[in-house]
């Protein structure tokens, strides 16, 4: 049985602009946090702005261990609204939702990924003007490790980009 099998999950109301605070405190009381973010690309004063924003945002899982109920203390804590509940109990998250969150926004929030990429490979672009378009790769300069050129169809024209190796992602 693994540490995540007797944690279980709640989901928490925050008070407003109170992420930060709530998450330190919940984390000093020993609770298990969870937020997954997303990486999001806006247009700003004629600049493209890449920065993270929560995919629930108010809200935050926390995990406690399966034989303990301390709802005072989670709703006591600074920043917390309250614990989401149907009743007079609080209803826990399912595991295999928070599993599969976990999965998905862990990976990409990891700073230390450093995927290889081959010529011809086909990959999505994470992040920038671009998010979300495909395109192939054409050179893995070995002069800068962190930089990869790439091919990418522009308005039926083939452009030959540089792109960062962590805002790429491979196309299975």
């Amino acid at each position: 049985m693994s540490p995540s099998d007797i944690i279980t999950w709640y989901l928490v109301q925050l008070k407003p602009n109170s992420f930060v605070k709530a998450k330190q405190h919940l984390h000093r009381q020993g609770f298990a946090v969870f937020a997954p973010e997303l990486k999001v690309t806006k247009k700003s004063n004629d600049r493209f702005l890449t920065k993270h924003e929560l995919l629930f945002p108010g809200y935050i899982f926390v995990g406690v261990p399966a034989e303990t109920a301390p709802w005072r203390a989670i709703n006591s804590t600074r920043g917390v609204s309250r614990i989401v509940s149907f009743g007079p109990k609080p209803n826990p998250v399912p595991r295999t939702l928070i599993a599969k969150l976990r999965e998905r926004f862990e990976t990409e929030s990891d700073t230390a990924k450093t995927e290889d990429f081959l010529v011809n490979d086909t990959v999505h672009l994470t992040s920038g003007p671009f998010t979300e378009f495909v395109a192939k790769v054409q050179e893995n300069s070995h002069t800068s490790q962190q930089r990869v050129w790439i091919l990418i169809d522009l308005m039926g024209r083939l452009t030959r980009l540089s792109y960062d190796k962590n805002d790429l992602r491979k196309v299975s």
